[in-house]
Formats: C-alpha cells, sequence, structure tokens
C-alpha cells in the first residue's frame, strides 16, 4: 500500500515536471515565432545578449537579463516586516538574521549597519520608535503600517501640532 502510494507521488512529480516543460516549450515557440516575423518584416538584426552595447534587445521583454537579488537592507526589512505589530530592537533584527543564515556572527559593525537602515526607515516613515533608547539601551521600533504603529504615528503628529500651536501663540 505505501508502495502504491510512493509511486503516486512520484507520478504526480513527473507530471507537474512535463506540464512546467510544456509551457516553457510554449514560451520558447512564441518568440520564436515573433523573431521570425520580424525578421521577415524588415530584416532586423537581433542583437544577442552578449552584446554589450546600449542596443535595445527584443528578447529581453521574453527572457529578462538579471532578476534584483536582496541586497543587505532588503534583507533587513524583509525580517522586520514578518514581526507584524510586534515592538522589536536591533538586537532582535541581528538574531533573526543569524537564525536564518543571513549572518553568521553578531558583532557592532552588523548591529551598526541594522541599526542605520532601522534609523532610515524610521525618517522614511515606514517604522516608528517607540521608545528612544541610551547608552547601552536600544531603540524600539514599530511597523507603521500595523495597528499599533498607526496610533503611534497619529499620537506623534497630533503632540507635534500641538507644540507648532503653542509656539504660535505664545
Amino acid at each position: 500500500m505505501s508502495n502504491r502510494l510512493l509511486i503516486d507521488q512520484e507520478i504526480l512529480k513527473i507530471q507537474a515536471k512535463i506540464e512546467e516543460a510544456s509551457k516553457a516549450l510554449a514560451e520558447y515557440k512564441i518568440v520564436l515565432k515573433y523573431l521570425e516575423q520580424r525578421r521577415d518584416e524588415d530584416g532586423a538584426e537581433i542583437v544577442s545578449g552578449d552584446n554589450k552595447s546600449d542596443e535595445i534587445n527584443p528578447l529581453d521583454e521574453f527572457f529578462p537579463t538579471s532578476e534584483k537579488k536582496p541586497n543587505f537592507p532588503d534583507k533587513i526589512r524583509e525580517i522586520y516586516s514578518q514581526l507584524g505589530d510586534r515592538e522589536f530592537e536591533v538586537p532582535n533584527i541581528a538574531f533573526l538574521m543569524q537564525k536564518k543564515g543571513i549572518i553568521t556572527e553578531i558583532d557592532n559593525n552588523i548591529k551598526a549597519k541594522i541599526s542605520t537602515i532601522l534609523a532610515h526607515d524610521t525618517k522614511r516613515g515606514k517604522l516608528i520608535r517607540t521608545f528612544q533608547g541610551q547608552g547601552n539601551t536600544p531603540h524600539k521600533y514599530k511597523i507603521v503600517g500595523s495597528a499599533q504603529g498607526q496610533l503611534l504615528v497619529g499620537e506623534a503628529e497630533s503632540q507635534k501640532n500641538e507644540e507648532n500651536s503653542e509656539g504660535i501663540i505664545g
């Protein structure tokens, strides 16, 4: 009975691979037809992907040459975006990055980079600093899109408005 189940699973895997390969083949056929039409219409020269010139390659719309790989700041943002409504600090982000294998060791250099990104994202309005740390006490952050983060943004804006109105009157 278990052998039959294993065989059925393998059959499904192979069928999925065949379906995937069929779709890829259909895409290649479309590109081939497009290129043949272009050649027949105006004798257009097709630029190979190895050519480093500024010419537009008509194949680029079908086969993008490169995808953007996530850089270190993107990875930090990915980590904190998974925290949802939870408040977090630099050491929390560093620990999660180490746990996911993004970094191998937590040192002051890594913490400084994370702190810089969090401060930058706070200025850009993606995060709000919920606690102003100093010395060995780290700042605490929340995502602005979270429910509590939105309340904190509203409180901060009303506090600024009060301070501005007091400055005008006094």
